[in-house]
């Protein structure tokens, strides 16, 4: 079951010390429970980000229907849908989202696919928390400079 979706996401800032700023919307996917409830703790508490999570990808595009997100985070390996047809689904509706994927298969995904889907980055599992908050933020900052 996805955690709640309330607020619409809006343009934030990456600064700690605007706390009026609407939060990013970060949407975990990813089957196991701790790993995502690890994620979803870990980047709740990056400056102004809000992450919710779905445990496959069709929870995942039942959140993306109920809500705008900013960044998706993705396993690859999932049971329902995997992180590749999500991410294929994703490209078609909501082409500019960007999407970064965490496996513990990354030798199974090649380059090609990658970039076809414009995946940006590709995190192999075990990984720490630290990498993935500063993969997070430089994507958000990519979107930053998007919309200014």
């Amino acid at each position: 079951m996805p955690d709640s979706l309330a607020a619409p996401a809006k343009a934030g800032l990456l600064d700690a010390s605007n706390q009026s700023a609407v939060p990013w919307r970060i949407l975990v996917v990813e089957d196991d429970p701790t790993v995502a409830a690890t994620l979803r703790e870990g980047l709740t508490k990056l400056p102004n980000c809000h992450a919710i999570t779905a445990a496959n990808g069709e929870q995942a595009l039942a959140c993306l229907k109920q809500a705008r997100f900013d960044l998706l985070i993705t396993d690859y390996r999932m049971p329902v849908m995997d992180g590749i047809a999500l991410i294929t689904i994703v490209r078609q509706v909501y082409p500019h989202l960007p999407v970064i994927m965490i496996t513990g298969y990354g030798e199974m995904l090649d380059r090609a696919t990658i970039d076809r889907l414009s995946i940006q980055a590709v995190l192999n599992k075990p990984v720490k928390l630290l990498t993935i908050r500063e993969v997070t933020l430089a994507a958000l900052k990519k979107v930053t400079h998007k919309s200014t």
